[in-house]
């Protein structure tokens, strides 16, 4: 399993757009690795309940995951050779036993505002489904936007057209192979 993190530059001003963490799973014993997509002189990388065994200032690493099942923040900051950090960027990590990884996770927020961080919306789903949709509707009961497989994304378009700021409401639906559903409902937020 790899994670991609991006970090965000903005010289020496960190940037106040806000950024949702990425969500992984791995299973109980298992390691993960995890690598920075964008390059800084070195990396400052800060976990609780794992432990880094490969990589701990470069732009990837290695963790063993422990044995206790739950979840737990990776932290990386990039530090240009200006001594300049970037944004903090988050990775919450959910430790399941093997036999329990189903999972839905609905963000609320997002920003499609064209600036490579946040741009594209989509719930994270344990990759064992069965069955999964996904519909968006706006604040009037149009449908924004209707997804059948988790790795479509919506990018905060209707019907072609920049859909306004605001909260829309969200209903996902996933089936796994050990027969549990899952169907929750949200709101959700853009904010360009």
């Amino acid at each position: 399993m790899k994670t991609v993190i991006g970090i965000v530059w903005m010289g020496c001003v960190l940037s106040q757009a806000f950024a949702q963490p990425i969500i992984d799973t791995t299973a109980v014993g298992e390691s993960a690795n995890y690598k920075v997509e964008n390059t800084a002189a070195y990396y400052e990388w800060q976990i609780d309940g794992g432990q880094i065994v490969r990589g701990s200032g470069d732009n990837a690493i290695t963790v063993e995951w422990g044995n206790q099942e739950g979840a737990y923040m990776l932290t990386v900051v990039g530090v240009n050779s200006s001594g300049c950090y970037g944004n903090p960027q988050k990775v919450l990590v959910l430790v399941k036993a093997k036999s329990d990884l189903t999972f839905v996770h609905l963000p609320t927020a997002f920003s499609p505002n064209g600036d490579g961080a946040n741009d594209e919306f989509a719930p994270i789903v344990s990759d064992n489904y069965i069955s999964y949709s996904l519909t968006i509707f706006s604040r009037w009961g149009n449908l924004a936007f209707a997804a059948t497989t988790p790795s479509t994304t919506w990018d905060g378009t209707m019907e072609g057209k920049i859909a306004p700021d605001g909260v829309y409401v969200m209903l996902v639906v996933a089936t796994f192979p050990n027969g549990k559903r899952i169907q929750k409902q949200e709101t959700l937020t853009i904010a360009r």
